[in-house]
């Protein structure tokens, strides 16, 4: 049986042995996250106590989870050529978006997507935008399967990464 909903305390054990088993099983052309670093447990057990994560279960085991930040990126905001400057709070931006490797391929994430841009017209927003690493090519072919259009690469600092650049993307509401 699927369930989505959002993230609980309670599910602090399985949040952060899913995202241990998204990591591990990273190949080349992934989101270039790095085990202890980023996302750091703290960061998870932050989003569940935020009610900031959701998750779409299979048969109780996490088979997909992500956050929703309910203003934009401050990263964001030095990006230029969004298609219409929208005000912070009319913005939700997705971070740390996963399948478990188990579920891959069977349509979980696109239909997790919906979803949550359901979440986000119910709390009123108008875009969804989001940021991809260069060389993710699943992430991007999802992510403009579902609607979402490329808008820039924008370079930032991360500290696991360091000075790097990102492909941000819109979905518009």
């Amino acid at each position: 049986m699927s369930e989505f909903r959002p993230g609980r305390v309670a599910d602090q054990a399985a949040v952060l042995k899913f995202y241990e088993e998204v990591i591990d099983a990273q190949e080349g052309a992934g989101p270039q996250w790095h085990k202890g670093v980023y996302p750091t447990d703290y960061e998870l057990l932050s989003h569940l106590c935020s009610d900031r994560m959701y998750l779409w279960l299979e048969e109780g085991e996490i088979a997909a989870a992500g956050v929703l930040l309910m203003h934009e990126d401050p990263e964001y905001l030095a990006a230029d050529q969004w298609p219409e400057r929208l005000m912070y709070t009319d913005v939700a931006v997705l971070h740390l978006l996963a399948v478990h490797p188990r579920y891959r391929r069977q349509g979980i994430a696109s239909v997790f997507l919906q979803l949550l841009f359901e979440v986000c017209r119910q709390e009123g927003k108008k875009a969804v935008h989001l940021d991809v690493m260069p060389g993710n090519a699943p992430a991007e072919k999802l992510y403009k399967s579902v609607g979402f259009q490329y808008v820039q690469d924008l370079r930032v600092h991360y500290e696991d990464l360091g000075d790097t650049v990102i492909r941000l993307y819109e979905y518009r509401l």
